[in-house]
């Protein structure tokens, strides 16, 4: 899945989408939060530790690929570019 979101984030910024991936990072997180909320009584039945314990450094790591998926995408757009104005220059 890591790769998957790393392919995501590097999608998103070659089409210029990455309004729609803060969006649902957005979503995520806030939905995320809301579902540990809810069903905070019955985990601590069973489990020690917090779920925001568990749930914080996985959506920082899902942040993380996106942003190496970005930044990749960035790179390759950039170096696409300026082939295309070499080319033209030829």
């Amino acid at each position: 899945f890591l790769i998957l979101t790393v392919i995501i984030g590097f999608y998103a910024k070659i089409t210029q989408q990455i309004s729609l991936l803060i969006i649902g990072n957005v979503i995520n997180i806030l939905l995320s939060s809301l579902l540990i909320i809810f069903k905070s009584p019955l985990i601590t039945l069973y489990h020690t530790s917090s779920p925001f314990t568990a749930a914080v450094p996985l959506i920082a790591l899902f942040l993380i690929t996106q942003l190496t998926g970005i930044f990749w995408g960035y790179a390759f757009h950039k170096e696409a570019a300026l082939s295309i104005d070499k080319e033209k220059e030829n």
